[in-house]
């Protein structure tokens, strides 16, 4: 039932919520502007508002297509529970982090070299 006190929800008072919040600006903030220049580097000018506009739409897609189905499942298959978007999203976000980090190049020279 929706609003009940559980151990099934990750945040079960007001300032767990904030601090979600903060969390989530924070992730936000650095996540987004890079994908943006991402998408403004690969693109040609002339290309780049529809590029942004084709990229947001396929993301929020996917990502809304994705949570529904953990979520909720679909057909007979019941899903996994409210916990399973945000689970599923932080193992990629995890296995992201461990690949940068294993493929990453090695770079001899300073930043500012």
């Amino acid at each position: 039932m929706q609003g009940e006190n559980n151990d099934t929800n990750f945040a079960q008072t007001a300032w767990q919520v904030w601090l979600l919040y903060v969390a989530y600006g924070l992730y936000y903030g650095m996540a987004y502007g890079t994908a943006n220049a991402l998408v403004a580097d690969l693109t040609p000018e002339p290309l780049r508002s529809t590029a942004y506009g084709t990229y947001n739409a396929i993301i929020g897609f996917l990502a809304s297509f994705i949570a529904g189905l953990l979520w909720q499942g679909i057909g007979g298959w019941p899903g996994f529970g409210p916990s399973a978007p945000f689970l599923f999203g932080g193992s990629l976000a995890l296995i992201a982090a461990l690949l940068m980090a294993l493929w990453m190049p090695k770079t001899t020279q300073g930043v500012n070299s």
